[in-house]
């Protein structure tokens, strides 16, 4: 559409105007004016729609989407730790109290050997031929009899954690023998004085546990409660 150029200059002295000639002055400043709003409004509402619209990524894939899709990844994709199961908790393997402490650090006074040394694992202090209990379902990884510390049951658990009984008596319960497979509870043997390193100590059963080849704290990994029947004050060693 074309617009007609009008002299829109108003002098003194111009005398009068044909009607026509206002007219066709307020036509024209009212189409300028319509025509500017909408030339506002039009570039108003492209700007929005650039401000909503997601910028593209190469593969047509929008930026926003990508980021977000990176970002889901990010949460939920667990971390490859190289352990396929978790570790139990452990169940207290044997009536009893504790008596001395896992502590690869400090030395403290051995009765049988009369000096000090390092203890690792913990002793539980109970009646000999007390019962023992596997701590958690496994497999048994090895029965055999060490030379300062007697007969011995390894058995091995989820995660690769491996619990360690010694100081036990010559007779397993039935179904303890090297590969069979456990259950958490089952009993295990019995308490014996079968540890020539600890034998002038009170009966007691020496248990240790291991992870990748390190020696851990037994209490870390035992449940709360068996830790609380640990930490009683009703010792039963009679």
């Amino acid at each position: 559409m074309k617009f007609r150029r009008f002299n829109f200059k108003l002098g003194r002295g111009d005398g009068e105007r044909p009607e026509v000639e206002k007219v066709n002055r307020v036509v024209y400043i009212t189409a300028v004016c319509l025509l500017l709003g909408i030339i506002v409004l039009a570039a108003f509402t492209t700007a929005a729609n650039r401000g909503r619209k997601p910028a593209e990524s190469g593969d047509g894939t929008s930026a926003s989407s990508t980021a977000e899709t990176t970002a889901i990844k990010d949460v939920t994709t667990p971390p490859d730790t190289g352990v396929g199961e978790v570790v139990p908790i452990l169940s207290l393997p044997v009536e009893g109290v504790l008596g001395k402490e896992h502590d690869p650090d400090m030395q403290v006074f051995s009765q049988t050997m009369g000096d000090y040394r390092v203890h690792t694992g913990i002793d539980i202090l109970c009646a000999e031929g007390a019962p023992v209990y596997v701590a958690a379902d496994g497999t048994v990884l090895d029965v055999y009899e060490d030379p300062m510390m007697g007969y011995s049951v390894a058995v091995k658990h989820a995660g690769g954690l491996i619990t360690l009984y010694q100081n036990l008596s010559s007779v397993n319960a039935s179904g303890i023998s090297e590969g069979s497979t456990v259950k958490g509870g089952q009993l295990l043997g019995a308490v014996g004085d079968s540890a020539m390193l600890e034998i002038a100590d009170e009966a007691h059963l020496h248990f240790a546990v291991f992870f990748e080849d390190e020696e851990l704290d037994p209490l870390s990994c035992l449940s709360v409660s068996a830790v609380d029947k640990l930490l009683s004050d009703d010792k039963v060693t009679e």
